[in-house]
């Protein structure tokens, strides 16, 4: 790639973190409950899994943020638990945690709780209890969401949620696999890999060297967008990086693209949480938006997946207020076409290492991700 600039100053190698990073070896625990009372999900109350004297059970409860701070979800109730007597109808739930529809929460916050299916656990005709907006219907309604869980082995069948208070005669509880921006347990990872497996298995294996940017400008909503980036975006496509819209893509072809492209760049966002169903994945380059700091997610995520990642702060990127925006930040850069110029001179940087070369050979001699569930 032909640089037209001279050297620009716009990216900087990112060198903080937040958030906590514990690896943590073991496989997590699962804890068995009796006698429990199912509050529904409604962000105006109390919600969640109860014990009857109105504290909520602790194992259930999802924690975020380098605190391990409980999220929209109270601790304790001042209902009157003790006098809730229409039981549920089955003898046994097994725990499925709250179920965000975001698809980058989703694989930090939910799919983290069924790490025991890759331990052949909780299988076949299993009730998974289960929190969040909507219903089964609605979720199983969702791509990514039906066809992980298809994937998994789990149907519509398989997931409960009720409209009222609901006593619980035996309860399940694995405890989460990923402690947003705190930490993670490599089963968790097992668990994505055998998605993805199964994912790629009737697709045939392709290796790419062409380097692909994956754009936030067609996304019509999410937590952070740059609003000049179509300057980024036009200055690679005309020097070889071929522009992708993840969201535009059938949750199978977003999982075979880091599978398959040797280098994968973006802003950070929950795009580069799909590498985790890839199985090596590709070299990825992340231009941090949000803050200097890189989010300890994805450090935890690259870690285990033995990613090859670098990330980078803009130096000159200001928050932008846009009344009505359906992004939670809009960000501005100063100097996005230094910030290009930048990003492809880190692309050829990773093309020359010994490393990014070490990856792309061992992806063109793998046919396919390690075996997975059926």
């Amino acid at each position: 790639m032909r640089l037209l600039r001279p050297k620009s100053n716009s990216l900087e190698k990112c060198t903080e973190v937040w958030g906590s990073f514990s690896i943590r070896e073991h496989d997590p625990r699962i804890t068995e409950f009796r006698d429990v009372v199912y509050l529904p999900y409604d962000l105006g109350a109390a919600w969640g899994i109860f014990d009857r004297s109105g504290r909520a059970i602790h194992e259930t409860v999802d924690m975020h943020g380098p605190d391990q701070s409980p999220y929209r979800q109270l601790l304790e109730t001042d209902a009157d638990l003790s006098a809730t007597r229409e039981e549920a109808d089955d003898d046994v739930y097994v725990y499925g945690g709250c179920i965000n529809l975001h698809y980058g929460h989703f694989l930090v916050n939910s799919l983290p709780r069924f790490w025991p299916l890759v331990r052949s656990k909780f299988t076949g005709g299993v009730k998974y209890l289960c929190h969040g907006p909507g219903n089964p219907d609605t979720w199983f309604a969702i791509e990514f969401f039906s066809k992980i869980f298809t994937q998994l082995g789990l149907s519509r069948e398989n997931f409960v949620t009720f409209d009222r208070a609901t006593p619980i005669r035996h309860l399940i509880v694995p405890e989460t696999s990923f402690g947003e921006q705190c930490f993670i347990h490599p089963i968790y990872v097992d668990l994505c890999h055998a998605v993805g497996a199964g994912q790629l298995r009737s697709m045939p294996s392709c290796r790419k060297d062409t380097p692909v940017y994956l754009s936030k400008t067609k996304l019509i909503g999410g937590v952070v967008r740059v609003i000049n980036e179509d300057d980024i975006v036009n200055r690679l496509e005309k020097a070889g990086v071929e522009i992708i819209f993840p969201e535009t893509l059938p949750f199978d072809e977003q999982v075979r693209l880091f599978a398959e492209r040797s280098i994968i760049t973006a802003t950070t966002g929950s795009a580069f949480h799909t590498s985790l169903f890839a199985h090596p994945s590709g070299s990825i380059i992340g231009i941090n938006v949000a803050m200097k700091p890189v989010n300890s997610n994805y450090l935890l995520i690259d870690s285990v997946n033995n990613n090859d990642s670098h990330y980078y702060w803009p130096q000159d990127i200001t928050v932008t207020n846009i009344a009505n925006s359906t992004f939670s930040a809009n960000m501005r850069l100063g100097d996005p076409l230094g910030v290009a110029e930048g990003l492809l001179r880190i692309i050829d940087e990773r093309k020359r290492s010994k490393r990014w070369w070490f990856l792309a050979r061992q992806r063109s001699n793998t046919s396919q991700l390690r075996p997975g569930l059926p």
